[in-house]
């Protein structure tokens, strides 16, 4: 039996400081999430803001890397408020996998 996918690390570019999780993001901007992962084919990078009755989205699909064990995301902002957490959705052979979520802050 396949082993479910499993996260190695996840980071930002450009580097964020990650405050009791959560990350505070500034301005209008970009930022790039990098995932390296164990056994994943698929990941998608999931936005749930924080509130009763709020929908999550997907805010896209990692691009693999040529060793296929990278995934990465350049996610493009607005300069609006926003309070959720992130989560990341891992698929693969041995089935589906969501990472933890981390807070995001946006005032």
């Amino acid at each position: 039996m396949t082993a479910p996918p499993r996260v190695i690390d996840l980071t930002m570019v450009p580097e964020t400081a990650i405050n009791d999780g959560w990350i505070s993001l500034h301005g209008s901007d970009t930022v790039t999430f990098v995932l390296r992962a164990n056994g994943a084919a698929r990941v998608r990078f999931l936005l749930n803001p924080v509130g009763s009755g709020l929908t999550p989205r997907v805010i896209g699909l990692g691009t693999a890397a040529r060793n296929g064990d990278e995934f990465t995301l350049t996610w493009h902002y607005r300069d609006d408020p926003l309070l959720a957490e992130l989560s990341v959705v891992l698929s693969g052979p041995g089935g589906s996998v969501e990472h933890p979520p981390f807070g995001l802050y946006h005032s």
